[in-house]
């Protein structure tokens, strides 16, 4: 199990028959486990009874590939269950409205980042990002109109942002931004401008045009310093500050050395 974490495998290939058990038996305890109830297993076996391919596919697979093994079908096999994986884990993962992470999906982000920032003694910032005035919006303009406005927010963050960021909503007018390998002058950089492009944007309703900003609070840790629940808390704080400043800006949180981990997973603040 501790490899399919390391991994995180989108298909597995098992045989029927195995030293220490069945393809069965393995697919039965994979599927014990909640991260990796819907991964498709498919089998591999010499057996070309029929009552041995009914039996591996009832117990936890998905299909059955009999030896000797044709190539292109044992490829075309796993690329169709790839494929089907991909699509449920988008459908799971993502908001429906801005097609970024949901999130408890953001959060797992974070967590692995830091980990990875852990390994290699290098800098995480994370970014909580809110709209400024957004019930203003949904008050004046509408709420079809106000979820215009989150999606272009969501859009805009995503084409500033690098490949290897992570963006989640996490409440109505809420994201939250994670940047692997990133400190926090440049974080600033990047929010800047998608700060930059997203006001300079023009909204329209029946009322009339109007234009947007954003605030953000941004913080860094190095390495293993600080846990998911300590950074997202400074990212709060920090976020709060650049309101109280005006709004339309971003505030960088002071740095803090907190070695210590509260036990076990810990949720982010409520929206």
């Amino acid at each position: 199990l501790s490899l399919l974490y390391e991994f995180r495998p989108e298909v597995l290939l098992a045989d029927i028959q195995m030293p220490q058990c069945t393809g069965p038996e393995l697919a039965q305890v994979i599927r014990m486990h909640d991260d990796w109830m819907h991964v498709p297993i498919v089998y591999v076996s010499g057996a070309s009874a029929g009552a041995d391919q009914m039996l591996a596919t009832r117990k936890a697979g998905e299909a059955f590939v009999s030896k000797p093994i044709d190539p292109r079908e044992l490829v075309a096999t796993l690329r169709a269950n790839g494929r089907h994986a991909r699509q449920v884990a988008e459908a799971v993962s993502r908001d429906g409205l801005t097609g970024v992470l949901k999130r408890s999906f953001i959060q797992e982000y974070l967590v692995s980042a830091l980990e990875r920032a852990q390994r290699a003694g290098s800098s995480t910032s994370v970014a909580m990002i809110d709209i400024d005035h957004f019930k203003a919006v949904n008050d004046v303009h509408g709420h079809p109109v106000g979820d215009l406005v989150i999606r272009t927010l969501a859009a805009t963050l995503r084409q500033r942002l690098r490949a290897s960021d992570g963006l989640g909503r996490v409440g109505g007018e809420e994201f939250l931004a994670v940047l692997p390998d990133c400190g926090a002058e440049e974080a600033k950089a990047l929010l800047g401008a998608a700060l930059q492009r997203f006001r300079e944007i023009a909204f329209a309703s029946a009322v009339g045009e109007f234009n947007c900003s954003f605030s953000a609070g941004i913080a860094e840790a190095r390495g293993g310093e600080l846990s998911d629940a300590q950074l997202v808390g400074l990212s709060d704080q920090a976020l709060y500050a650049a309101k109280r400043g005006g709004r339309n800006r971003i505030h960088r949180a002071r740095p803090r050395r907190k070695p210590s981990s509260p036990a076990g997973p810990v949720p982010l603040p409520p929206a």
